[in-house]
């Protein structure tokens, strides 16, 4: 029923009736309005693709409300100007629905398999894997699917478990093997030889381009990293991850204030945090060790928590550092590039800068706070009990004896870091300076 031009007059007079009712513009060809009984309005375009012998074909353009009558006739002035240009709207559309769709699917797609590459997500697998060629073949034996199965559970995926495969770094095993005691040369081997041939079942079964660890060197009996970052360094650091993202800065400064493992720190959830008593406590199946580690947390630390959780009320549940609202952050490798390239920016805008002259890694970070400790005077057992280690202090009889958590001292210790820390990276507040780097001789 053509009525004259589509005006927002007409169409607002347009009343519902007991079928749905068309309204055709008279200027504007194809271009119409639909009623429904119901009274809905809507803008449609109908055309003929390929001449009068072709089907007509009809499609929607919009709701009466959600657009203005100018702007259907506008999107229908483009329609027919892609008609008479040979196209056809409607199948565009239909494609254009496809690839969405397509798009979609193969997000998720990605989605699972980088889930299924995730270090952690293989070793089930991997042992069943195992333990199948074993049981055809005889190889490996079974105490050394065990042997496999303690070596990636105790040291790889407490370390590098949350990374996808494709994604491990060198710098990422560097880390990985720094976390071996110096002088363990066969754990240290062991450790790699794991996650090497681990690595290597997965190019297979996923259908890899690469494997990550083919070309890095196997280790040697060479001691392991000595590397403590300088004053300096830790400023840069510092200042640098003050120019990301809120829950990668928090990242980054929470390891610098509080010496725990990075997976640790990135997996910290709200429900693990206690503010009336400051304190934090890493569950037992996230701690290297395997047992659950108290954390005291400093002025400095709290308040970095506070400004993320957007005020002295702390979240009752999720993870602290999300990029998503959902996941705890992961993608090390990314978020350490991210912070080289802050690192890069500062050290080109002060060319005369002194700091990093030599590559670091993250887990430096935590062994230049137990340095400080040491160098500040704090116990050594209470050192080790702030890192969560099981070493020297508490081993033989006394692991077995010695169950005092350190609790009071290990308060004293990271409170006495945080200032320190605030000392480095704001000497104009007044606070004492040390210097991480003291010579031998002092």
């Amino acid at each position: 029923m053509p009525v004259g031009k589509l005006t927002k007059t007409a169409v607002d007079d347009a009343r519902p009736g007991g079928k749905i009712l068309l309204i055709w513009d008279t200027e504007l060809s194809g271009f119409g309005l639909k009623v429904t009984p119901s009274g809905k309005k809507v803008y449609l375009f109908q055309y003929r693709a390929g001449g009068r012998s072709a089907p007509t074909r009809r499609i929607t353009i919009g709701q009466h409300g959600a657009i203005t009558p100018e702007q259907a006739r506008k999107e229908a002035r483009r329609l027919r100007v892609e008609v008479d240009g040979g196209g056809d709207p409607a199948e565009r559309r239909a494609d254009d629905r496809q690839r969405r769709d397509k798009a979609k699917r193969d997000q998720i797609e990605q989605g699972k398999r980088a889930e299924a590459l995730r270090i952690a997500a293989l070793v089930e697998p991997y042992i069943e894997a195992m333990q199948d060629r074993s049981e055809k073949t005889g190889k490996p034996r079974t105490s050394t699917i065990e042997f496999y199965r303690q070596i990636i559970e105790r040291h790889i995926v407490p370390n590098v478990g949350e990374i996808s495969l494709p994604d491990l770094s060198f710098d990422d095993v560097d880390e990985l093997l720094d976390t071996i005691p110096p002088g363990s040369t066969a754990l240290r081997r062991n450790v790699f030889a794991s996650l090497s041939a681990m690595s290597k079942w997965a190019v297979v079964k996923h259908r890899l381009a690469i494997n990550p660890v083919a070309h890095y060197p196997r280790p040697d009996a060479t001691a392991s990293r000595k590397r403590i970052l300088s004053d300096a360094e830790l400023v840069m650091i510092w200042n640098a991850a003050g120019e990301m993202r809120k829950p990668l800065a928090t990242f980054f400064r929470l390891l610098i204030l509080t010496g725990q493992r990075r997976i640790e720190v990135a997996k910290m959830q709200w429900t693990e945090l206690d503010r009336d008593r400051e304190e934090w406590t890493v569950p037992g199946e996230r701690a290297k060790n395997g047992n659950y580690h108290l954390v005291p947390l400093s002025a400095q630390a709290l308040a970095l928590i506070d400004d993320l959780a957007g005020g002295d009320e702390w979240p009752r549940q999720g993870p602290v550092l999300t990029l998503d609202g959902e996941r705890s952050l992961g993608g090390f490798s990314k978020a350490r590039r991210e912070l080289d390239e802050k690192i890069d920016k500062a050290l080109a805008e002060k060319p005369d800068a002194s700091a990093f002259e030599q590559h670091w890694v993250i887990h430096d970070l935590r062994r230049t706070m137990a340095t400080g400790l040491q160098r500040m005077g704090i116990r050594f057992e209470v050192t080790e009990a702030v890192l969560n280690h099981t070493g020297r202090s508490k081993g033989g009889i006394a692991g077995v004896y010695q169950l005092y958590e350190w609790r009071d001292e290990k308060r004293e210790a990271l409170v006495r870091w945080g200032r320190e820390i605030q000392g480095i990276v704001s000497p104009q507040g007044g606070a004492k300076v040390i210097d991480l780097q003291w010579r031998a001789e002092r």
